[in-house]
Parts: structure tokens; C-alpha cells; sequence
């Protein structure tokens, strides 16, 4: 690798500096204010090229084969990324559509056939309700902080389901499952207020202080079944109804 230097700025005024890169005698000097260039206090570096010089090197990059043979070898991953759709002449990326998705049918078929049988285990879901996300099972208690409108003893269907699961399968929404598939029913069975909280604030030298105590709303949410409602080869059927309720 072929490496050019340059002369420092303080090197250029210099009419008797023949050679880039030297000092002249009395140049540390003149330079830092007395001393001797090899005093024990500042002791500078022996190297005839200064720190400036070395900021003003240029390195040509080394050239590399255009490519290895060990590269060369190894075929091209397959990748498909093609455009979802065009809207106005412009290509718009799906991520679900760079990875070809698996078509085994024997996967949905043993699925089914645990759905048919009860063999699936204990079923478990994780839905989203006022903006947050719960892992939940059968007889699960969940609470939701803050106003919420359902009373006590209301029934009700979690419809925004994201995932949904059994001993040895997992079922994983793109974001959520299709509607319908996963019926997830729950009560309201207690309204209440947490415990006393304590916001305190304070200013410095400003003689101001406020202790304030609250107590949030919440709600309680019985988990009381989870199912899955139809096979998995009709879970692409197209729905009946465009309302969902979250």
C-alpha cells in the first residue's frame, strides 16, 4: 500500500526546509515558548514526522480481488422481494411477501385433528384491550387501569386477538387472527380503586412543596374460556360482517 505525505502549513513558510516532514534547529524552541526538545517535562516524539503532518497522510486503499473464489462458489440465497402492490406508478414492500411463507399441509391436518380429539392441551392467547397487551388463559383475572365503561357483571368477547396457542402449536396473527377463529369470552366481576398513591412535588428555593394522594380505577376481567371455533383450512374464508369492536 503506497502512502503519500504532506508537509505541515508550519513547514511551507519554512524557505530552508528542504525535506518534508523536518524540524530545523531551534524550531521547538520558537515553536513552544523555550526548552530544550528533549527536555523530561514535555518530551515530543522522536519521529521526524509532527501530529499535523501525520492528520495530513493519504492512504490509497488497498485493491481487492473483484471477488473470492470462496464466494465465488457458494450459489445466491433465494430471496423473493417483490413489490405487494403499485399505487400512482410507485412500489410499495411488504415485509410478508420477502420470505416465502411454508405450504405444508400435513401441519394444519395434525392441528385439526388435535382440535377435533380435545388433545390440544390448555389453550392460551394474547389479546390487546385499551392499548395493552395480556398473555392470557382459562380462569385468568386481568385488570385494566383507568375509566372503563362495562359494569359489574358484564359479559364480553375479546376480539383483538394477535396470537393464539395450545401444547404444540401456535397460531401467529400478521397482526391479528383472522376474525372469528379464536373465541375468547370474559366477565367484569369487580370495579375498584388501587391503592393510595403519593404524587409529590417540590421547587427549590421556591418555598413550593404539594403532596397529593390518589387512587386509580380498575377493573377486573375473568378469563373464561378460550376456543378455537373452526379449522385452520377455513380460517381464510372471507367475513361475514366488517364490524369489530375493540
Amino acid at each position: 500500500m503506497g502512502v503519500e505525505w504532506w508537509r505541515c502549513h508550519h513547514h511551507e513558510t519554512e524557505a530552508n526546509d528542504v525535506t518534508p516532514g523536518l524540524r530545523r534547529p531551534g524550531h521547538y524552541r520558537e515553536r513552544y515558548g523555550g526548552g530544550t526538545e528533549h527536555s523530561n517535562r514535555t518530551r515530543r516524539p522522536t519521529c521526524s514526522m509532527t501530529l499535523a503532518c501525520v492528520a495530513h497522510t493519504i492512504a490509497r486503499p488497498l485493491k481487492l480481488p473483484k471477488r473470492l473464489p470462496a464466494l465465488a462458489a457458494v450459489p445466491a440465497s433465494r430471496w423473493n422481494n417483490s413489490p405487494a402492490f403499485a399505487l400512482n406508478g410507485h412500489h410499495r414492500w411488504n415485509s410478508s411477501s420477502a420470505v416465502v411463507p411454508l405450504a405444508d399441509k400435513s401441519t394444519a391436518e395434525a392441528i385439526n385433528k388435535q382440535l377435533e380429539t380435545g388433545t390440544e392441551g390448555r389453550l392460551f392467547a394474547v389479546v390487546q384491550l385499551c392499548g395493552k397487551q395480556f398473555k392470557i388463559t382459562t380462569g385468568d383475572i386481568i385488570v385494566v387501569e383507568g375509566y372503563w365503561p362495562p359494569e359489574n357483571g358484564d359479559r364480553l368477547r375479546l376480539d383483538k386477538v394477535l396470537l393464539a396457542g395450545g401444547s404444540d402449536f401456535s397460531l401467529i396473527g400478521r397482526p391479528l387472527l383472522a376474525p372469528g377463529l379464536v373465541d375468547v369470552q370474559a366477565t367484569i366481576v369487580e370495579k375498584t380503586l388501587s391503592h393510595t398513591r403519593t404524587h409529590f412535588r417540590k421547587k427549590r428555593r421556591k418555598q413550593y412543596m404539594r403532596i397529593n394522594f390518589y387512587r386509580n380505577q380498575q377493573t377486573m376481567i375473568r378469563i373464561n374460556s378460550i376456543e378455537i371455533t373452526r379449522k385452520l383450512a377455513e380460517s381464510a374464508a372471507p367475513e361475514t360482517t366488517g364490524d369489530r369492536f375493540f
